[in-house]
């Protein structure tokens, strides 16, 4: 039992990942969907929370990137606060046509 605490003792603990280092993994882990605009979306951490912000043109881009978010190590939570390009158009011009 000594001994368990002992070697639990000399495991480094890990960094929590910041937000520069959580935008790269997620870009790297997006260039399998190159349809996604990684420059639209941003992450934000704290702590294991990621938030992410940004825009996306589908529901299912947007889940997407949080599903690949959920995949970054250290990551526990998801705060997707992407919104949907049609969304946003709709809101700001009353504009529904996608770019």
């Amino acid at each position: 039992m000594l001994t368990d605490l002992k070697a639990q003792k000399d495991i480094p603990a890990l960094s929590p990942l910041n937000s520069a280092d959580a935008y790269r993994q997620l870009r790297d882990i997006l260039r399998a969907h190159p349809w996604i605009e990684c420059d639209l979306i941003s992450v934000e951490m704290e702590g294991s929370r990621a938030i992410l912000r940004g825009c996306v043109y589908s529901t299912a881009e947007r889940a997407q990137v949080e599903a690949a978010t959920r995949k970054l190590a250290g990551v526990t939570e998801v705060d997707n606060r992407i919104s949907l390009i049609k969304e946003q158009r709709t809101q700001t011009s009353g504009s529904t046509s996608r770019p």
